[in-house]
């Protein structure tokens, strides 16, 4: 993973439901966007990472920090805190970005000259969302075949309950399923490329 110094963490108290003080320090909050993860109790050495993210720092600024408050400590071990911490409230989306998210990963591979695969992180949910309503995918038990000899497959075991934003937010967090959005490349009027869904392919994943 990559990190600049033009990257700055931010927490974002206001994306919380629901918030409560614990004692001996620990905290106890809901992110307002993953309601399904319940309550998280965080110790804390979590929560003063936290306090740190607030657009002020990077976060080897936040690593030097928490060294200073805890010299006893590590630097090997602060550092794994501290990018643990943000990578996963990063995902909670309670921590937001000026400039890059670091820990967004994202994928994409050229199959042909007109065509990309990529992997689906969650702010494709939308996109998802939308190519599952359009392809009226639960209306048809076979496969589809489209004008450009693409096809989709539907799970006959799959229900549309299972498919709706909350749900799909949920497999793409737990990684309980996978999605693959295939990209149709283009050339605008300038000949520079950019990229339009074309179709979405899902894969569930079994333990």
């Amino acid at each position: 993973m990559a990190t600049t110094q033009k990257d700055y963490p931010i927490f974002k108290k206001g994306n919380l439901l629901y918030e409560r003080e614990e004692k001996e320090g620990y905290w106890t909050i809901t992110p307002k966007f993953h309601p399904e993860t319940r309550e998280l109790v965080i110790n804390f050495t979590a929560r003063k990472v936290l306090e740190l993210c607030n657009g002020k720092r990077t976060i080897d600024e936040i690593v030097e920090e928490m060294k200073n408050n805890f010299p006893t400590i590590s630097k090997k071990e602060i550092q794994k805190d501290v990018y643990d911490t943000i990578g996963r409230f990063s995902r909670f989306l309670v921590i937001e970005w000026i400039g890059e998210n670091p820990f967004l990963y994202k994928r994409e591979t050229i199959l042909s000259d007109d065509l990309t695969l990529m992997i689906a992180q969650e702010d494709d949910i939308l996109r998802i969302k939308k190519f599952i309503d359009d392809s009226n995918i639960f209306q048809n038990d076979r496969q589809i075949e489209d004008k450009s000899n693409l096809f989709f497959y539907k799970n006959p075991f799959a229900s549309p309950l299972e498919y709706d934003e909350v749900s799909l937010r949920a497999k793409l967090f737990s990684f309980i399923e996978d999605f693959f959005p295939f990209n149709k490349r283009r050339r605008n009027s300038r000949s520079c490329e950019y990229f339009s869904t074309y179709c979405i392919s899902c894969h569930g994943r079994n333990y």
